[in-house]
């Protein structure tokens, strides 16, 4: 009986999750086109007024993680932990580069929010452009070397508007905040069936049966936690093709092409591409496979 149940649920989450990765269903999770105008302006700060000011429940989730005490403060201190020792690790490595920082202005618009990031060069030979949770954004020297010469320019301006969806929306914050809300309800749910367990396991007991496999309950509910933990990677998940989907509006926004974000993929895909079925990021063929359904779809006018 039990294996049964566990079979159900096994196969009943293999279809959650390939449901829930279908190109259309990611679209309709994050798109943002129905915030905008049909027609742009070409102005970044436009774009950022109608995707992040206007959107009610985003702000009524940062004023919580802001002001609120319990899960939220405990965010805010992990992330403040997160960038002193980011910039311990990275201070030396930091090349400031004023005509790559004037970038931010073509991406962000000429705001006081603009002004508050910094993109930098990092001159180490990792292939990787990230944003820190302060929202700054670095490129690696390492990456340069694998867009093409010719292609140098559209690339950078691709990785940066990835870079800024995940600064603008302060992904590390939010996304910090709704693990430990989810850790938190994971815990709670197990100690509620361990619970319950015991208390079966003491009836059946009780009735001269035994245990199935004789495994300790304690450790299983250990494990059951544990495990619970693996749902906090549907936000690092849900966050990759976020940024994916609004840095592409955000490109056809200014004039400059969606389409910028699936070639840079596709000039990536080799060093990037993650084989680890538990990695907190989704495949770049999954990143491709969604902005390319996007071009079948409604676009901003230009």
């Amino acid at each position: 009986m039990k294996k049964n149940i566990a079979l159900f649920l096994l196969l009943f989450c293999s279809a959650v999750q390939i449901y829930a990765e279908k190109p259309k269903t990611i679209l309709k999770k994050f798109d943002v086109v129905e915030k905008l105008p049909q027609v742009s302006d070409g102005d970044a700060e436009t774009f950022w007024r109608n995707v992040v000011d206007k959107d009610i429940q985003f702000q009524e989730l940062l004023k919580k993680i802001y002001n609120k005490k319990g899960t939220a403060k405990k965010a805010r201190e992990k992330i403040e932990e997160s960038i002193q020792d980011g910039n311990k690790s990275i201070r030396k490595y930091i090349e400031f580069d004023s005509l790559l920082d004037s970038l931010k202005y073509h991406l962000a618009g000429y705001t006081k929010r603009a002004e508050k990031i910094k993109i930098s060069y990092l001159s180490i030979g990792e292939e990787n452009a990230f944003t820190t949770p302060d929202g700054n954004i670095y490129m690696c020297y390492g990456l340069m070397d694998v867009f093409p010469e010719n292609e140098l320019y559209r690339m950078v301006i691709a990785t940066l508007a990835h870079e800024m969806v995940h600064s603008m929306l302060q992904h590390a914050l939010v996304g910090k905040y709704k693990t430990l809300k989810k850790e938190k309800a994971n815990r709670i749910m197990a100690y509620t069936m361990g619970g319950l367990m015991v208390a079966a396991d003491g009836y059946a007991a009780s009735q001269g049966f035994n245990t199935a496999d004789g495994k300790s309950y304690s450790n299983m509910i250990r494990n059951f936690e544990m495990d619970s933990y693996l749902y906090q990677f549907s936000y690092s998940r849900n966050q990759e093709y976020e940024a994916d989907i609004i840095a592409f509006r955000l490109l056809d926004w200014i004039g400059f092409g969606g389409e910028a974000i699936i070639d840079l993929l596709k000039c990536i895909e080799q060093p990037f591409e993650y084989a680890d079925k538990e990695s907190n990021h989704p495949t770049i063929k999954q990143r491709i496979a969604v902005l390319e359904y996007m071009c079948t779809q409604p676009r901003v006018l230009y």
